[in-house]
Order: C-alpha cells, then sequence, then structure tokens
C-alpha cells in the first residue's frame, strides 16, 4: 500500500503537536511536492549561544532561500531534520535510495527535485 505523503524525520527529532498538519497545511495551500523545517536546536549554554549566530549565518548562506521561495523557480531547498514529501515526487527521484548517497540526505533531495 502506497500512502499520498512520507514523512522523512531524524531519529533524535520530537514533533510537537500539530505540527505535520501544519505542514501539510502549508504545502497544499502553496502547491508544494515537499516542506521542510529545521529543527529547533539547544541553545542553553553561553558557547551554543554564541555559535548559533555562526550556524545560522553559514546556513543563509549555504542554501538559496531566495531562489527556493519564489513558485516559478525549480530550485528547491530543505532545512533537513523533518520533510513531508509527496510519494510519487520521492519515487520519480530515485525513492529512497537517494538518501544513501553520504553528507546531508536533506541536500540530495533538494538537488534531484
Amino acid at each position: 500500500m502506497q500512502t499520498r505523503l512520507t514523512l522523512l524525520l531524524d531519529a533524535d527529532i520530537l514533533l510537537m503537536l500539530g505540527l505535520l498538519a501544519a505542514l501539510k497545511a502549508k504545502r497544499d495551500a502553496e502547491g508544494l511536492q515537499f516542506v521542510s523545517l529545521m529543527a529547533m536546536l539547544q541553545v542553553d549554554s553561553l558557547w551554543e549561544k554564541m555559535l548559533m549566530l555562526a550556524f545560522i549565518y553559514f546556513f543563509k548562506m549555504l542554501y538559496p532561500f531566495a531562489l527556493a521561495n519564489k513558485p516559478e523557480s525549480k530550485v528547491a531547498a530543505a532545512a533537513g531534520g523533518c520533510i513531508l514529501v509527496d510519494t510519487q515526487a520521492l519515487h520519480v527521484i530515485g525513492g529512497m535510495a537517494c538518501l544513501t548517497l553520504p553528507g546531508l540526505p536533506g541536500c540530495f533531495l533538494c538537488l534531484r527535485f
């Protein structure tokens, strides 16, 4: 049996109540093939707080947010950790096999869409 949507989730991610419904609603409202969220990272210690700014700066340099957010663009970007994708679209790009490459699976998923 095949489901219409597939949820890709890192093993250490805890979903907040209602998050899956919110992802699906955004996907449906904007006509997207997939939506993703970056996990909220732990920022309790002073070092974690200081390094978070550098991490976000680097992350924004790495991902083409402006291009990915344009509806007419062919560029996709996923924050990883939590990705809700159309199962059929996942099969078109090679299914779960495309996620077995070394590195960040979310990045490879985006490059293939």
